[in-house]
């Protein structure tokens, strides 16, 4: 058996974000929800090629350009006027390296 947590997006500080107009995304601390999963039907899910299954995806296709960050922080629940005011603090905090 295999267990699973999935956890929701805040805005982090991580000054070293790839794109500067966008914030940085980091995983909050608690648990949306927890999963098992029978370890053959997580390798089936993994490895396997039907329309079910879901592809390994290479580091080049992780990254979030910042446009796409902003989405999915708002998509979070955040607001405008705290992205804004992330991006700014890691811009400052970038400046200071």
């Amino acid at each position: 058996t295999i267990e699973m947590r999935e956890y929701p997006l805040c805005i982090g500080d991580n000054p070293s974000v790839s794109d500067p107009d966008g914030p940085p995304l980091q995983l909050c601390w608690e648990p949306d929800c927890e999963l098992s999963i029978d370890i053959e039907e997580f390798e089936h899910y993994r490895n396997g090629s039907g329309e079910d299954c879901v592809a390994r995806r290479r580091g080049e296709d992780l990254r979030l350009n910042s446009e796409r960050r902003k989405y999915m922080a708002l998509q979070s629940g955040h607001t405008h006027q705290e992205i804004a005011s992330a991006v700014r603090q890691v811009n400052r905090d970038r400046r200071r390296r």
